[in-house]
Formats: C-alpha cells, sequence, structure tokens
C-alpha cells in the first residue's frame, strides 16, 4: 500500500502544471510584441529566446544596455515600467515604416530622437495591449496590465531616481529581423507586486478599434514627421527641353485657376485639394473639398475671358 501511494504521488506531481504564469506571461509578450512589430509596423520579428526574472531596481540599471531606446511606460495607480529596446530593433522599426522594409546592415551608432519615439510608441501600446488580453484570465494580470507607453529618455542614467527601488518582473527576449542578418532585443521591466485592487483583475484590453486607443495611437504617433508638397501643376516636358531650362525661361501650365493647387506625399500621391492664399503677411494654404474647389475654379472661369495659358518664370 505504501508503494502504490508513492507511486500516486510521482505521477501526481508529474501531472501538476509548472508555473503556468510565469510561462504565460512570457510567452504572451513573446507573440504580442511579435504581432504588434508585424501588424503595426510592417516588421516581420521573429523571438526565439524569452527569459523571465526577478530583479531588484539597482539589478535591472545594471542589466540595461548602453545606447538603446529607454521607453517609460504608466501603468495603475502611477506606477511606472521601462521597455528597454536594442538600436537595432528600433532602426528596423524606423526603416519598415519609412522606407517599407528594414536594411539589411546594422544600425550605424547614433542618438535616438522623439522621431523615433513616436514610430515606435504605437508598436510598444500594440505589444502592451496583447500581453494584456492574453492575461485576462491569469494571475499576472495584476501586474502585467494596464501598462502604456508614456515618454522616452535618451539617457539611462535618470532611471535611478524615475523608478521606485522595488522589485521588478523582467522579460527579456531577442529574436531575428526576417529577411535581414540583424537581431534585435527587447528588455520589458514591470513592478513585481501589481497595484491592481484586490479580487478584482486589471482593466480589460481594449480592442484596436477602440476610439479612445485610437485616439492615444494617433497622439503618440502625431510626433513624428511627414513631408507635405503643395503642387501648383504638373506638365511634361522632353529630356531635351528640360536640360535647357535656365533661370528665366518660362514653363506653359496650361489654362485653370492659378490659385488651385493639390497636396501630395512625399511618393507624389494626391492627398486633398487646397486653394493658395495669404494670412496677414505670409502666404497661406486652405483645404477645401474636391466640391468647394470645384466650385471656386468654375466661378473664376465664368469671371475670366478666355482660356489664356498661364506663363510661369522657372
Amino acid at each position: 500500500m505504501g508503494d502504490t501511494a508513492q507511486i500516486l504521488r510521482r505521477k501526481l506531481a508529474a501531472a501538476r502544471p509548472a508555473d503556468v504564469a510565469t510561462e504565460t506571461a512570457a510567452r504572451t509578450w513573446r507573440i504580442g510584441l511579435a504581432r504588434a512589430a508585424r501588424d503595426l509596423a510592417g516588421l516581420p520579428f521573429a523571438p526565439d529566446d524569452v527569459r523571465d526574472e526577478r530583479l531588484s531596481l539597482a539589478e535591472v540599471l545594471e542589466k540595461l544596455p548602453e545606447r538603446s531606446f529607454y521607453a517609460v511606460l504608466e501603468g495603475p495607480g502611477q506606477a511606472l515600467g521601462l521597455l528597454c529596446l536594442s538600436p537595432d530593433l528600433v532602426s528596423a522599426l524606423v526603416e519598415a515604416q519609412t522606407l517599407g522594409a528594414p536594411l539589411d546592415a546594422s544600425a550605424a551608432p547614433r542618438r535616438l530622437t522623439r522621431t523615433d519615439a513616436a514610430l515606435c510608441a504605437g508598436v510598444i501600446d500594440g505589444g502592451l495591449l496583447f500581453l494584456e488580453t492574453g492575461l485576462d484570465s491569469s494571475p499576472d494580470l495584476a501586474w502585467a496590465g494596464g501598462f502604456r507607453y508614456s515618454s522616452f529618455i535618451e539617457d539611462a542614467r535618470p532611471l535611478s531616481l524615475l523608478l521606485e527601488d522595488q522589485p521588478y518582473r523582467c522579460l527579456s527576449l531577442s529574436g531575428s529581423l526576417t529577411g535581414t542578418s540583424r537581431t534585435g532585443t527587447a528588455l520589458l521591466c514591470l513592478p513585481a507586486e501589481g497595484r491592481a485592487i484586490a479580487g478584482r483583475s486589471a482593466p480589460s484590453a481594449r480592442p484596436a478599434t477602440d476610439p479612445a486607443w485610437s485616439r492615444a495611437f494617433t497622439h503618440q504617433l502625431g510626433e513624428a514627421e511627414v513631408v507635405i508638397m503643395a503642387v501648383l501643376a504638373r506638365i511634361e516636358l522632353s529630356l531635351d527641353t528640360s536640360m535647357e531650362l535656365k533661370p528665366g525661361s518660362l514653363l506653359r501650365i496650361g489654362p485653370g485657376d492659378p490659385l488651385s493647387l493639390s497636396l501630395t506625399g512625399p511618393q507624389g500621391d494626391p492627398l486633398c485639394p487646397a486653394r493658395l492664399g495669404r494670412q496677414g503677411n505670409q502666404r497661406a494654404i486652405k483645404i477645401t473639398t474636391a466640391q468647394e474647389s470645384a466650385e471656386i475654379s468654375a466661378t473664376d472661369t465664368e469671371a475670366t475671358a478666355g482660356p489664356t495659358p498661364t506663363l510661369r518664370s522657372a
């Protein structure tokens, strides 16, 4: 009978699940950050190694690599966390959104800027949102839920004063940037003792279509610099003619409203119609609707005698 009891105990011990909360948090964060990079930035990121550690603040600061991206996260009860991204991962996120694909070469050493932060903020929030959603029924939601991107700092030195001296749960991952020979790493550090109300889980995740989430994402992305060009007219010239252009040359742009123009993106894609005007002592552009632009153009055409081509100085 004693042997039978021991055998049953061994079987039950073997069948008992491991630390499900720890495994779930690490696995969910790995999948969430990869999906956010793919869906929000177009970057195929494949993390293959995840570690879950409990560290003191001093140990966290020693673990931080130099010249990395340091994002301060804010969570329930004004708790602060930290996400550290490697320069290669940040550069790949920026390149994927601005160039369409990450470059194969490793990132050249440079100082990260607020533009980098604006382009990474949406991916960070997307990964944290997935983490929160995946832990909806897990005890880990008490410490890992509710955090979002708050700010970016260029130097790790202020973190010793900014973060509270307490234990932190740290999820570190690394993986390859698909299509390149580069690798990226991310270190997520959140207070180990969650500040959610006892007996109540942290706020459930909001879908990406939620207006509040969309406004927060737009606010972060709105800091990115975008080039917009005002185009008065487009003409086609032969190569020989264009080579002969010099100061004082006249270009025939044809009939039309000389004040009507269009706004385009960096690749020449039309965004919206506009009108050229003045505000005070400066030139100004007023964005209009297509219908409004057509009505104004028609009124001006009726008041103009004859479709005489307009000449503009080159």
